[in-house]
């Protein structure tokens, strides 16, 4: 087997990454410029001409929704002089401010510049089952500085006040969603699209996988940057292929704020089988109370599904999560992972910080036989997470576990664990991590029942069981065949330093054991063909009551 962990994005290239970003969106100063002429008074033009567009007042200049009858009181229906700004002129804006009331769809057919005052234009839609600026199938429509609310919930899907359907280099930005029931901004087959520096709170209704932000169907390559996701609904960004053998491929959701979803921070669920590579960087992710899908859900990022392959999840920093789920259905973790293939490209979960978790896990892998890496993390489980473990790997294979810090409580449970779950294991390495805390077991190898667990790897870790009052091995075994053990420094305080049982096939080498009791390393069951070297070094008794055991003589 071959267990050096693969390159990883450094942090540096990561950040440069997300600056380059910042390049995707325009300087939209075109909004500026057509209002600079206001009250000069302007004829009719010949855009509004060819459109057959007539303006009811002509001292706004071209473009302005006031010029075509918008009311900024909120009184009459702005829905059709909003309508004829964007067809007449290529420039469509707001120029003092005001609530305009729309009740129904308003269609984006070319390359526009929609755009209201920062802070001051609002569009209260009465219609709920309705969205509001629909952009379809063209490329270069900017949306800014507006705000978008609804006056009350609805149960319907598939609608959102921004959707990019079919476009291309479109962009929503500084604009501000409330009361939206499915998604503040949807894009749905689109590529190379921007949202960002965008504020999404207080939503409404109950329809399922609504979310702030929606990366939908054969969407790729579009930047989700920036943005406070704090609508309260499914998702705060979901990344989706809905069973149609579509993939949302190599989008980037980065730099964001993301607070209070019921199910999920962000969701990459992507069913069909494909590499996507999307990547999840630098986010901050808190709140999530896993009160959706029947309170199976719950964690920061989520991935599932065989479409999964490439991901990357990197820089992120996540708490709190998972805070009323109460069963382990879905994957619940800060970090949770489920289900992708053998197939897949390998999927990296690098840097990130994971802190106040005080339900159920850190990071979980579970169903899972695509190669996976998890390095360079920290994550710390709050007292009285009884339930979770800071890394839990179940009936999941090809993972490489590296330069990693796993702390909890010394009251409770374990640092990582790897559990067959009467499942199959193989392939999986856990080198080089700090483990503190636990009254377990602080790196645990269960192949349990009539499961398998089998070619593994632990070395050049660092487990800390001697501060308070812990009752925690260091490292256990149990029904495992085929490992390398070596290279770790294992310190108990009252109990084992290693641990194993019915463990064939097993190499130890050069590792440091110590106990504060008699017994530092004890050997049960049927450990045929294993080998304990001499380079071992040992503060306690070499306990051997297992069978087809070597031990070298120092």
């Amino acid at each position: 087997m071959e267990h050096d962990p693969p390159k990883l994005f450094r942090r540096r290239d990561v950040f440069s990454l997300l600056a380059a970003t910042a390049a995707t969106v325009p300087n939209l100063s075109a909004c500026d410029e057509a209002r600079s002429g206001a009250n000069l008074g302007f004829p009719r033009t010949a855009e509004e001409i060819v459109a057959s567009v007539t303006p009811v007042n002509l001292s706004f200049p071209p473009g302005s929704w006031r010029r075509y009858g918008a009311d900024p009181s909120g009184e009459a229906d702005s829905t059709l002089p909003i309508q004829q700004a964007i067809i007449a002129s290529r420039v469509a804006f707001d120029d003092i401010g005001g609530t305009y009331r729309v009740t129904g769809t308003i269609y984006v057919g070319e390359s526009k510049t929609i755009c209201g005052v920062g802070g001051r234009t609002e569009l209260l839609c009465d219609n709920p089952d309705s969205s509001i600026f629909l952009v379809n199938d063209v490329g270069d429509v900017f949306i800014e500085r507006i705000r978008f609310s609804f006056s009350k919930a609805s149960a319907k899907a598939y609608t959102a006040p921004v959707v990019f359907s079919g476009s291309s280099n479109c962009t929503c930005c500084d604009c501000e969603f409330a009361g939206c029931s499915w998604a503040g901004v949807w894009l749905h087959d689109a590529r190379f699209c921007t949202v960002t520096r965008c504020h999404f709170h207080d939503f409404l209704g109950q329809v399922q996988d609504s979310a702030d932000i929606c990366i939908y169907n054969n969407s790729s390559d579009n930047f989700v940057t920036e943005n406070r996701c704090f609508g309260g609904n499914d998702h705060g960004v979901l990344i989706e292929n809905p069973y149609s053998n579509a993939l949302p491929i190599s989008n980037l959701v980065a730099r964001n704020h993301i607070r209070g979803s019921r199910a999920y921070g962000v969701c990459l669920y992507v069913p069909d089988f494909g590499d996507t590579y999307n990547r999840i960087l630098g986010n901050t992710i808190e709140d999530i109370s896993g009160i959706g899908f029947d309170r199976c859900s719950g964690p920061g990022i989520y991935v599932a599904g065989l479409g999964a392959g490439g991901t990357l999840i990197e820089g992120n920093t996540i708490r709190r999560c998972c805070l009323e789920t109460n069963n382990r259905t879905e994957a619940p973790g800060a970090i949770g992972m489920h289900g992708m293939s053998s197939g897949n490209a390998a999927l990296t979960v690098a840097n990130n910080v994971v802190d106040e978790i005080q339900s159920y896990d850190g990071i979980l892998v579970a169903m899972s036989d695509a190669p996976i890496i998890i390095a360079g993390n920290t994550v710390r489980l709050l007292p009285g997470n009884v339930e979770g473990t800071p890394l839990r790997i179940e009936v999941s294979s090809r993972l490489r576990v590296h330069g990693n810090i796993f702390t909890r409580s010394d009251s409770e449970g374990r640092c990582v664990f790897v559990y067959a779950n009467e499942g199959d294991i193989s392939d999986v390495s856990i080198s080089s991590n700090d483990c503190a805390g636990g009254n377990y077991c602080q790196i645990d190898f269960d192949g349990a029942g009539d499961g398998t667990l089998s070619k593994v790897v632990c070395s050049g870790n660092t487990c800390d069981a001697v501060t308070g009052n812990s009752l925690a091995r260091c490292l256990s075994f149990r029904r495992t065949s085929g490992a390398i053990v070596s290279g770790n420094i294992l310190r108990s305080g009252l109990s084992l330093a290693f641990y194993a049982s019915d463990a064939k096939n097993f190499r130890i080498i050069g590792n440091s054991f110590g106990s504060g009791t008699e017994f530092a390393v004890w050997f049960d069951g049927n450990c045929e063909n294993s080998f304990y070297a001499a380079s071992n070094e040992a503060v306690g008794v070499v306990q051997v009551n297992g069978t087809g055991l070597l031990v070298e003589s120092p």
